[in-house]
């Protein structure tokens, strides 16, 4: 019982004597700055004049006294769980952090910052930062990972896989998802988007497979406990961004053991996610290479046009050129900023596409190099026996509406590249990739005259004449493509347009006649200047 009440003593003793001593401090500070407030703990917070003037009054003070923070700001706090690392300061209404050592971490620049929750952790070794209702996530040093552009960025470790992020939209009171927002899937380990911004939900959790919605609207109570989709269409995506199951469902449930209970027209039922996953095992999809090299001078567009207003769809034509996009990122070594996916791309969309191409290759002076990519409906001109890309708001008994090979050959041949390479998923004869007849043509296949490339170019045509570009069903790709992803996916790149060409045309050929019975030619030409080189030129 003495130990006991000699303990007590020696606390009380020590806490009087470093009281006594913190406010001696405090004292001194005070006298020093104009005021000063011990927080309680390790700093004291100091301030020219009083606490109820403004101007850039504010600062800290360690332990001892010794000024860390000089008293220029409107305001300082030293965030719980941050002492010795960094302290939030604001200026005329923008808010900044700086380590303790008065170096700027981050600029004074942002509407709202939120500090790590505990920036001892690797996983929590981040700031949130908004400039107005658009948030970005900086590293503990300050530095960008994921811009300041988006409306929602859902990230709760740094040790994640995948983000979802959301873009556009209003952030309503309350509200913890933006009215309105599309979102994505970001790889965090590969720092890139593996989807565009389409969506209109998707499961914000650390799951493989994904719900997504396309076409609903998130519902919101205040608080956010409850969040629910109203309307659209749902389907099941993976963490690559690969739609396992399409949107087509009223409703759907997470996956459970492999399994997923759907509803569709009313008739509720269940799937075998395992079983669909299973059947990818072999595509092109799922086991793309990755190169250490960049490929820093190479250009390239990819317009996948699968859904369009006046015809019928073209089946896959979106992951074409998607899962294109990716190998020419990972496999090819291309920078994502000298890359233009385009989904479903209108007339005036591949116009703008072309001229941002034009641009970037003269900003290379002549040193750079292009590839251009194309899964979509090609239409014949009957009169002219000339081809014609079909954009989606295009029209295919209206040749007006699409844009011409030979004015896209023509635009490419003057841009000032070492190379061009086309790649054109498509037929021009009137057919769809089912093999049937466009609504807009009169029941027979048209066949077009060879347009010939100038410049230095290579184009790699998926059909001659009147044939059809067929799909490859069980792939979900169009079969030219496929087995162009195929070629690059076995030789990770590494591969020259001769083998290239000949293994598509080899394969494709035989494909086509095993799965449709008919004929599907693959066709490569090269422009005259380069017609004995091209076969030994490479895509990286």
């Amino acid at each position: 019982m003495k130990k006991l009440l000699l303990l007590a003593l020696c606390v009380l003793c020590s806490t009087t004597v470093y009281g006594q001593e913190s406010k001696a401090i405090e004292e001194k500070l005070g006298a020093k700055y104009g005021l000063a407030s011990y927080d309680g703990y390790s700093y004291y917070y100091i301030y020219k004049g009083t606490f109820m003037e403004n101007g850039g009054n504010a600062g800290v003070c360690d332990s001892r006294g010794k000024e860390i923070i000089p008293p220029v700001w409107d305001k300082v706090i030293v965030p719980a769980g941050s002492e010795g690392k960094y302290v939030k300061v604001w200026k005329n209404g923008k808010v900044g952090i700086r380590d303790f050592k008065n170096k700027e971490i981050i600029e004074c620049k942002y509407d709202k910052i939120f500090t790590p929750i505990d920036p001892n952790n690797e996983e929590f070794k981040y700031f949130e930062v908004y400039l107005g209702n658009n948030v970005g996530i900086l590293d503990i040093k300050g530095k960008e990972l994921i811009p300041c552009i988006y409306s929602y960025i859902g990230l709760l470790s740094l040790l994640q896989e995948t983000i979802i992020i959301g873009k556009g939209g209003a952030l309503e009171q309350n509200k913890q998802f933006p009215s309105g927002a599309k979102y994505a899937i970001y790889n965090n380990m590969r720092k890139n988007f593996v989807t565009d911004f389409k969506y209109d939900y998707i499961d914000f959790d650390y799951e493989s497979i994904k719900r997504f919605n396309i076409g609903g609207a998130i519902v919101q109570n205040n608080g956010n406990s409850d969040i629910k989709v109203e309307g659209g269409k749902w389907g099941y995506i993976d963490n690559e961004g690969k739609e396992i199951v399409s949107s087509q469902y009223e409703m759907v449930t997470k996956v459970k053991d492999g399994i997923a209970t759907v509803t569709k027209n009313g008739k509720t039922t269940e799937i075998l996610i395992d079983n669909l996953l299973a059947n990818k095992t072999n595509s092109v999809d799922l086991s793309i290479p990755k190169t250490e090299n960049s490929n820093p001078n190479v250009f390239a567009i990819m317009v996948g046009n699968e859904k369009y207003s006046d015809e019928a769809d073209v089946p896959y034509a979106e992951n074409d050129a998607k899962v294109f996009k990716e190998y020419s990122q990972q496999t090819l070594g291309i920078s994502e900023n000298h890359i233009r996916y385009i989904a479903n791309a209108g007339y005036n969309d591949i116009r703008k596409a072309i001229n941002w191409l034009k641009q970037g290759l003269e900003a290379y002076g002549g040193d750079g190099s292009a590839i251009f990519y194309y899964a979509g409906h090609g239409i014949p001109d009957e009169a002219s026996k000339t081809a014609y890309l079909l954009p989606v708001d295009g029209i295919g008994s209206d040749v007006e509406s699409g844009y011409s090979l030979v004015k896209l050959y023509q635009a490419l041949s003057e841009m000032q590249a070492k190379s061009i390479t086309v790649f054109l998923d498509a037929c021009f004869s009137g057919t769809r990739r089912d093999g049937g007849m466009m609504e807009s043509a009169r029941g027979v296949a048209i066949k077009i005259k060879a347009e010939e490339p100038k410049g230095k170019m290579v184009v790699f045509s998926a059909a001659q004449g009147d044939e059809t570009a067929y799909p490859y069903k069980s792939q979900q790709h169009g079969m030219f493509t496929y087995y162009l992803l195929r070629k690059l996916q076995e030789t990770k790149g590494d591969v020259t347009l001769g083998e290239l060409a000949d293994y598509i045309t080899r394969e494709v050929k035989r494909q086509s006649f095993d799965e449709n019975n008919r004929s599907q030619t693959p066709v490569v030409s090269a422009s005259a200047s380069i017609r004995d080189s091209w076969r030994n030129m490479k895509l990286k």
